[in-house]
């Protein structure tokens, strides 16, 4: 549920997942006056009345006057600040099934007018063929409620997904197949070292329990193809795959029972057979940063 207020900030924020009793047991999107016109932005948890960090986000400059957003889906925590997201972080330790209020808090001096709290409809379940063109642009250029952060951040920028962390990982929500074809448009800036894939079979939570199929820049203008397994939070290799001087093209990765391939306009880069993931999951794209991919699908 995300909370939105017009604020007059000297130190306020707002609250989601309130359960109490008093002061204790709730997320804070807090911004705060830094002095010379720099406002923070930062995420707590507060447990049994003691407070936790879980980010801390940019700094903006500001008058103070804006409209601040907490958006809480599942585990991923954002705080948007005139349409702006300004920090994210990931908590499991208040749970969407156990509920809760929205509220606000402020410090001495702060004001608040035309709170509002909104309900995020998550789709409990979609048919395939899934495709996002990533036209439908989220509050903060988020990524519509399709799709959910579960590592890091991926964002819209001119119409492609684009990662805004070192490691970003966003899944479909509603998703749940085993044999899959997951396929997008990716674009790798030579000589950055940078990586972009497809995830299958994802059942989490968060960073854990995958496969991976990875296009990643290794220098000299040789970009390489490799899957890996993600299990329990661990990623370890399935197979190395070829080279290629192409940057950019419709990435494909096809899992058939235990046949997992990946490949770039439709030339093989990458074959191998693997059980360690059998069950069905979500599909889901990981973007490094700054990397763009577009016309997602998955069939």
């Amino acid at each position: 549920m995300p909370a939105r207020t017009p604020l007059r900030i000297l130190l306020g924020g707002l609250v989601a997942r309130y359960t109490g009793p008093l002061y204790n047991d709730f997320y804070l999107g807090q911004l705060r006056d830094l002095g010379n016109g720099q406002f923070q932005a930062a995420i707590f948890k507060n447990i049994g009345g003691v407070f936790t960090t879980i980010a801390v986000g940019t700094t903006t400059a500001s008058t103070g006057t804006g409209t601040l957003e907490f958006e809480v889906v599942g585990s991923s925590l954002k705080l948007i600040f005139n349409n702006a997201l300004l920090a994210y972080g990931f908590d499991t330790s208040l749970t969407a099934a156990a509920g809760g209020s929205a509220g606000m808090r402020l410090g001495q001096g702060a004001t608040a007018s035309s709170f509002s709290a909104d309900q995020v409809v998550v789709p409990t379940s979609q048919t395939l063929p899934f495709t996002d063109g990533f036209s439908t642009v989220g509050d903060g250029s988020q990524l519509s409620p399709n799709w959910i952060d579960q590592n890091g951040n991926i964002s819209i920028t001119n119409g492609a997904a684009t990662g805004a962390g070192d490691f970003n990982l966003s899944t479909v929500n509603g998703i749940n197949v085993a044999d899959v074809t997951v396929a997008g448009d990716v674009s790798l800036t030579p000589g950055a070292g940078q990586s972009a894939g497809l995830v299958a079979r994802y059942t989490g939570p968060l960073y854990s329990n995958f496969y991976f199929a990875q296009f990643r820049d290794i220098g000299k203008g040789q970009y390489q193809a490799a899957i890996f397994k993600n299990v329990g939070g661990t990623f370890s290799l399935v197979t190395l795959g070829a080279t290629t001087m192409k940057n950019a093209g419709r990435l494909q990765f096809k899992l058939t029972g235990s046949a997992l391939e990946i490949d770039l306009d439709n030339t093989v880069l990458a074959s191998v057979v693997d059980a360690s993931i059998t069950s069905p999951g979500s599909v889901g794209m990981r973007l490094t940063r700054n990397v763009t991919m577009k016309n997602f699908s998955a069939s």
